[in-house]
């Protein structure tokens, strides 16, 4: 589909995007909870430890935040050729204050997480071990791209813009993976 050129005074505010999912909240909150069931279903069902993965996930994200701090864009597939992540200060108390989590439970999944050989800690510097075998989100993105898509098609019956193919989503999400994930993580932490 050739897409027109964006126009900044043609662009849609937030606002007007939240009020487009109040005004029909039982068709967006059906797709929101199919994204949100998945998401949570493969966070339990990796470990069998929500904490864990939630631990894991947390440590993923900083690595995305500092990548989005620095203005440095890696695709999917570039993001998940790496082996490791390095990530460089990493305390109990952050997790314990950024998770809702106790610290004798932070310290707890580390430590699992450490035996497992899934992590690699020395004092505050933490590298995570090839995490991508548990945690490579090929479903989710599917997902996320079939409630997009599902808000495209409203915005385009209500303001007359393109709407995006579920696919183009995808192939939006994959490209500009860590500026992405970094604001999906987010919601979900």
């Amino acid at each position: 589909m050739k897409r027109s050129k964006n126009i900044i005074s043609n662009q849609i505010s937030v606002e007007q995007i939240t009020q487009c999912c109040n005004d029909d909240l039982k068709h967006f909150m059906r797709h929101f909870f199919q994204l949100e069931f998945n998401w949570l279903r493969n966070a339990y069902t990796t470990f069998k430890d929500f904490d864990k993965y939630i631990i894991l996930i947390y440590l993923i994200n900083m690595t995305l935040k500092t990548y989005n701090k620095h203005f440095h864009n890696i695709s999917f597939e570039d993001f998940y050729k790496s082996n490791s992540i390095e990530i460089e200060k990493i305390s109990v108390i952050e997790l314990v204050k950024e998770l809702s989590i106790t610290k004798e439970t932070a310290r707890r999944k580390l430590n699992e997480l450490s035996k497992t050989q899934i992590i690699s800690r020395d004092r505050k510097k933490v590298v995570l071990v090839n995490p991508f075998k548990f945690q490579k989100p090929e479903g989710n993105i599917k997902e996320l791209a079939k409630f997009l898509k599902c808000i495209s098609m409203k915005l385009k019956k209500i303001y007359g813009l393109d709407d995006y193919e579920e696919e183009e989503f995808i192939k939006l999400i994959k490209k500009n993976y860590t500026q992405y994930w970094h604001n999906f993580l987010n919601f979900q932490l």
